[in-house]
């Protein structure tokens, strides 16, 4: 049976090679700055370092389950080299320059937060799809447009269905950081705002003005503000845009009304070597060491036997855990999951 590769932005692939992977098939498919900063420095360097072998073996997951209460684990990267899987993990911090995000904390009333929400069933006619970025770091750029996608259908009362285009972001955004070798995860919504994304779907989709193309080669790709032959509109007729882009204050409270209010938001988390090997449950990291920043998309939130958890839409193809989703426990900073949240509001009026 042929593996399959979670990818860095949305769906399982087959391998065809294991030198390189083939993404041919579509299915399968606040802290403060200064440690946000000093987190970043500490996977900068970690990120150039081999990764130890035990990651996906037997023995590691044995080891994993025989320890995890809350999770399973089992093997999701078949045939996946070292090297690949560090393309997985590509956040580099944030910038700390002139377009450092606003912060914002709202008043919450006692009783505002239930215990469960899901943004899958409050707002049903959106279509949250998992993504898949392939062998390109761009996880901070897929879980920016997941974002607006979503909250452009959620604020458009299902109206706008635009898949915003990562490789917009990745190709062309200077200030977002090197592309496929990782970026910064508040400068997309700075460049929503001031530029402006236009539509694309997922590698071998053919949709939207620039689909993407860097799931197989895993290099940044040219920019190009051009929209491919046979698309019916101009890259300048095709862009959107954000009207505000912000921190959200990094509490859970904050955090919950925020995404009840006005849809999910983008946030870092440490990736450790055993969250590769994730299954199912709430993930608590268990075992391993640090590989790399990660960008996600938190969805909602509940709890399982008494553990308090998000639900998170991962970029790494709907072969990887829940069905491309996964939970991790809520309220303890877990792998950094709550340390720095971000989002942005659409223009509706495009």
């Amino acid at each position: 049976m042929p593996a399959t590769t979670p990818a860095i932005g949305g769906g399982a692939r087959t391998i065809i090679s294991l030198a390189q992977p083939s993404y041919a098939s579509v299915d399968g498919k606040m802290q403060t700055l200064f440690v946000i900063t000093a987190l970043a420095a500490v996977f900068t360097s970690t990120f150039s370092h081999s990764l130890p072998s035990q990651i996906e073996t037997d023995a590691f997951i044995k080891s994993i389950n025989e320890k995890a209460t809350t999770w399973t684990a089992r093997k999701n990267f078949e045939g996946w080299t070292p090297e690949q899987l560090k393309s997985l993990a590509g956040v580099i911090g944030i910038n700390r320059g002139n377009n450092t995000l606003p912060v914002i904390h709202r008043a919450i009333q006692v009783g505002d937060i239930p215990d469960s929400f899901d943004s899958r069933q409050v707002w049903p006619f959106c279509e949250f799809t998992i993504r898949n970025q392939g062998a390109c770091g761009s996880c901070w750029a897929f879980a920016a447009v997941e974002v607006m996608s979503d909250r452009l259908c959620i604020f458009s009362a299902g109206a706008k269905k635009f898949v915003f285009a990562p490789e917009e972001l990745i190709s062309c955004c200077t200030a977002c950081g090197s592309g496929c070798q990782g970026g910064f995860l508040n400068e997309p919504f700075n460049y929503w705002m001031n530029h402006g994304i236009p539509s694309g779907g997922d590698y071998g989709s053919n949709q939207g003005c620039r689909p993407y193309t860097a799931a197989q080669t895993g290099q940044t790709p040219a920019c190009n503000e051009r929209c491919v032959g046979g698309y019916t509109k101009s890259w300048e007729q095709d862009i959107r845009h954000g009207i505000a882009s912000f921190q959200v204050t990094n509490t859970v409270d904050q955090m919950q009304h925020e995404i009840m209010i006005n849809g999910p938001v983008s946030t870092y988390m440490e990736v450790f070597e055993d969250f590769y090997s994730y299954g199912g449950g709430v993930y608590q990291h268990t075992s391993g060491n640090s590989v790399g920043g990660h960008a996600v998309k938190i969805v909602g939130w509940g709890s399982e036997n008494g553990i308090p958890y998000w639900t998170v839409a991962n970029s790494w193809g709907t072969g990887f855990g829940e069905g491309g989703f996964f939970r991790i426990i809520r309220g303890v900073n877990n792998v950094g999951i709550e340390s720095y949240v971000v989002a942005g509001n659409p223009n509706t009026a495009e």
